[in-house]
């Protein structure tokens, strides 16, 4: 299987019409503003602002977010 793009990457994170392995409704919630910042074989690099959206009662990231990113990034690094 070839590498992962950048452009590939971002395509699943945004959701984009027609990218593969289009994500949940809220894994979209929590990747929409993802930006990758370098891909490479088993290392992939991505910015997030923690917005209102994705934080908890404390206004820190929510667990559930950063294991979505944890979850979703790692797999997508692996390609």
């Amino acid at each position: 299987m070839a590498p992962l793009t950048a452009a590939a990457v971002q395509a699943i994170l945004t959701g984009k019409k027609g990218a593969e392995g289009q994500l949940g409704q809220f894994s979209n919630s929590v990747l929409r503003d993802c930006k990758v910042v370098s891909c490479e074989p088993r290392r992939l690099v991505v910015t997030l602002p923690v917005t209102a959206c994705i934080t908890n009662s404390s206004t820190n990231l929510h667990g559930g977010a950063s294991c979505t990113l944890v979850d979703t990034l790692s797999t997508l690094a692996t390609f």
